[in-house]
């Protein structure tokens, strides 16, 4: 690689990381130690995680911390509720299922988690469909990230000057 190829390579590195940005997780990048079932998911699913009666499941993201947004589940069985807790401390309790609603969605919205325990209690099964999350991605501090870019572009100006003559 020849040093005008690495200069603009820096100032593309450098405009790209002046700012943060977000994306919306991929649901395949998650990871479920629960038994995977294709029957009774919230809101017609096709599959999702089952968890029997007083059954416990984890989930984790491949790519580390991410923010929750919401979750579906889907409460079967009288007196059957979920518990959602995350690594950081964060708990979500579904109230009891009453009658024939069993398609609920938990909005959360937390922040910087990596792990999310889910427990079953009550007399039925909790079955866990859609999750919503966020990747945070990380930005380089304005900062550190300015100058980089003033260098890279710099560096171009003087070798289009020693170019030139």
């Amino acid at each position: 690689m020849n040093l005008k190829s690495l200069l603009i390579a820096s100032v593309f590195v450098g405009a790209s990381s002046l700012g943060a940005s977000a994306a919306t997780i991929n649901p395949d990048d998650f990871m479920f130690d629960g038994k995977v079932t294709s029957g009774n998911c919230p809101f017609g699913g096709s599959t999702c995680i089952l968890l029997p009666n007083n059954g416990t499941a984890e989930l984790t993201y491949s790519g580390g911390v991410f923010d929750l947004v919401s979750f579906e589940y889907a409460l079967q069985g009288s007196g059957s509720e979920v518990t959602a807790t995350s690594d950081l401390g964060d708990v979500f309790v579904s109230q009891p299922l009453q009658g024939n609603n069993p398609d609920n969605t938990a909005i959360v919205n937390w922040t910087g988690v990596t792990t999310i325990n889910f427990e079953s209690t009550g007399n039925g099964s909790v079955r866990i469909g859609v999750i919503d999350g966020v990747v945070q991605m990380t930005a380089v501090p304005l900062p550190a990230g300015l100058p980089l870019m003033l260098v890279g572009l710099g560096a171009l100006g003087i070798a289009k000057r020693r170019k030139a003559s």
